[in-house]
């Protein structure tokens, strides 16, 4: 679905943290969010399989 949106359009993601605040800082959990979100922008930025 993100590969559909138009380029250089700002994203809002959202994350459970609920558990994650039992066991994580917040500067933790910052940093695995981003993490997790520039993990995903270079999946989607890589090109569409085409087995």
């Amino acid at each position: 679905m993100l590969r559909a949106l138009p380029s250089g359009i700002p994203l809002s993601l959202e994350s459970p943290t609920r558990t994650l605040a039992q066991t994580l800082s917040p500067l933790q959990r910052a940093q695995r969010g981003r993490a997790a979100v520039v993990a995903l922008l270079a999946a989607i930025a890589q090109p569409f399989p085409t087995h």
